[in-house]
């Protein structure tokens, strides 16, 4: 079954200008802005490598302060994210600075003369066993090697790899006289992060039985054995703990091709999601735990959908993807994406009154949590003070953005995701555009400017082949769940119909063609999962805000949104702008794209009647 897998080709895969591009670019930014001496000060401390008189400028607060047991977590954060952003662009300065940070840490395990390559001390194992204090010591371990691992497998540095097999050695060591009871006793109090992940990617590269021995070991069989069942064992439990495990267990899949991993995996998405249900935005907790199946009602407040659980539920919908093709996984991405990554991190306040606003718009780089309560607002990370564990997958999910576009499938090639971006194939590329539909290239004054008088209602793709020589193969095109009409593919003068929720199969030989694909949509009203008259409102793919600072309730038809809201000014000189308004109601309220707010209250969610 593994050579049936589709594998995703982001090596050969590099963005196109989007508003995908403009968040990897700030990421990127972001992470060369991170002073090496400051990423690195807790490992050099513990290696007895830093100089007590060396002067300290910015030094970290938040979870990478001096006084947190998981300094030093938010280092592996960044070396995977800048490893992600360097295998997608081949910024030169940046892998300067990853070979850089790996030729200190390595120095570092060097001078800890026992494979401790980490930034707090080893008796922080100690308390582990004791059953003390040190609750996030794995979690943290984990970053720090997942760091590792990923310098290694984007970035190419085999010293990195050194130093993880130094790591495993030493946690071999750690565990060799631990039993089974006593480690499911430390799974099961402590988070352990995804610590079995790394362990199956570094036994996928060494094939060296101890790292398929320590693999087992950090396996969390009560979990494991709940999920197959069929129990629920997810409600109140909080959900980022056992996210990365599954990915761990999915990690083994493939390291292995033991089915009970697959297996394992595919029971909790049938907790998690489809039990469950969703908000809109496509996330499903409160308070970082599980909302119960169905109730999601209960918990709408100021802390639904941790970033963490955004990101690591989108790497798990990508690898179901990759293992059955099921369009409701790369559905569950956009999803995840749009309303939730994009919602979410590295955002750019944009003035209502731009040419009244003297002052350059306001960055922001992550929200912890996106609140779905009524009249809400986000809460803003700053870029040294905090580094909750979400600023650590903020910079991962937007250097990683390549990794949802192409797949290689056993007969063709996939698009995961309608990313503006070019796939290099050595005897050819293959590029996604966004066709422009703002009108921004039509004059003001020309004929032209009536052609479309109002808001698009279609989303507009245009995918070149380039090849030197006919290719034949199969391209699959995602047809998404919103579409509210089929899609109409375009080759060459010829049309297909493509019909929501599959893949659309087109297989001929390739050489130099444009296909154009247009997905039309609509304004859509999304039932809160167990209250059918509690909803949030779409537009196509896009979830929106209400601009208001409390409960409202609306009257109008749901089956037929557009007796609710309106377009509200859709166009400001050349450019379209996605905002409505109500209609009918004793009071007026403007939506926007729940990705576009950064200090505005709003509310996702309304009650409506007729």
């Amino acid at each position: 079954m593994m050579d049936k897998h589709w594998t995703a080709m982001h090596r050969q895969t590099t963005l196109l200008p989007s508003e995908y591009m403009r968040r990897f670019t700030k990421c990127k930014s972001y992470l060369k802005r991170l002073r090496q001496e400051n990423l690195l000060l807790y490992y050099e401390i513990e290696a007895g490598l830093f100089h007590a008189m060396r002067w300290i400028d910015g030094l970290h607060g938040g979870w990478d302060s001096p006084t947190s047991h998981a300094r030093g977590m938010f280092t592996g954060h960044w070396l995977s994210a800048a490893s992600m952003a360097y295998a997608s662009d081949r910024d030169a300065e940046l892998r300067l600075r990853i070979d850089d940070a790996v030729d200190i840490l390595a120095r570092c395990q060097e001078e800890n003369g026992n494979g401790w390559a980490f930034a707090v001390p080893e008796k922080q194992l100690l308390w582990l066993r004791r059953g003390g204090r040190a609750v996030n010591c794995l979690y943290s371990f984990h970053k720090t090697m997942m760091g590792y691992m990923d310098a290694f497998l984007y970035a190419g540095s085999s010293r990195a790899l050194d130093i993880m097999r130094g790591c495993a050695d030493y946690f071999y060591r750690w565990s060799d006289d631990i039993t089974r009871q006593e480690m499911d006793r430390i799974m099961d109090d402590f988070e352990s992060g995804g610590i079995l992940e790394v362990w199956a990617q570094l036994y996928a590269e060494t094939h060296d039985e101890k790292h398929l021995a320590l693999m087992r070991r950090f396996e969390r069989p009560r979990l494991y054995e709940a999920l197959l069942e069929g129990r629920d064992f997810l409600t109140n439990m909080h959900a980022n703990t056992t996210i990365p495990e599954i990915l761990g267990a999915a990690a083994c899949y493939e390291a292995t091709g033991e089915e009970r991993y697959r297996r394992v995996v595919e029971a909790y998405w049938d907790q998690a999601v489809t039990r469950r249900g969703m908000y809109a935005t496509g996330g499903q907790t409160c308070g970082e735990i599980w909302t119960p199946a169905g109730e999601l009602m209960t918990r709408l407040g100021e802390l639904n959908q941790e970033h963490c659980t955004v990101y690591n539920m989108i790497r798990m919908a990508d690898a179901l993807l990759r293992w059955t093709g099921d369009m409701k996984y790369a559905d569950y991405i956009e999803r995840n994406l749009k309303n939730g990554v994009l919602a979410q991190t590295f955002l750019t306040a944009r003035s209502v009154e731009v040419l009244k606003d003297p002052y350059p718009p306001r960055e922001y780089l992550v929200s912890y949590f996106l609140p779905m309560g009524f009249g809400v607002t986000k809460k803003w990370g700053t870029e040294t003070d905090d580094f909750w564990c979400c600023h650590g997958s903020a910079v991962q999910a937007n250097a990683q953005f390549t990794h949802r576009i192409f797949y290689e499938t056993p007969d063709g090639i996939a698009l995961g995701q309608y990313i503006p971006a070019r796939l290099e194939l050595g005897e050819g590329t293959i590029t996604i555009e966004q066709a422009d539909m703002s009108g921004e290239h039509i004059s003001l004054t020309g004929v032209r400017a009536a052609e479309r008088p109002h808001r698009p209602d279609t989303l507009e793709y245009v995918i070149r082949m380039d090849f030197p020589q006919e290719k034949e193969f199969t391209l699959l095109l995602p047809m998404p769940w919103w579409l509210s009409a089929p899609a109409r593919v375009d080759i060459d003068g010829e049309n297909v119909l493509g019909e929501k929720g599959r893949f659309l199969a087109i297989r001929r030989a390739w050489r130099h063609q444009t296909v154009t694909v247009r997905l039309p949509k609509t304004l859509t009203a999304e039932p809160l999962p167990g209250e059918p008259g509690v909803v949030a409102f779409m537009d196509g793919p896009l979830v929106l805000a209400g601009l208001t600072d409390g409960q409202y309730a609306l009257r109008g038809d749901m089956r037929n949104p557009r007796s609710i809201l309106r377009p509200h000014e859709e166009r400001w000189w050349s450019s379209w702008r996605p905002t409505w308004r109500t209609i009918g109601q004793t009071k007026t309220i403007v939506f926007v794209p729940v990705q576009t707010i950064t200090e505005e209250r709003y509310n996702i969610y309304f009650p409506v009647s007729e």
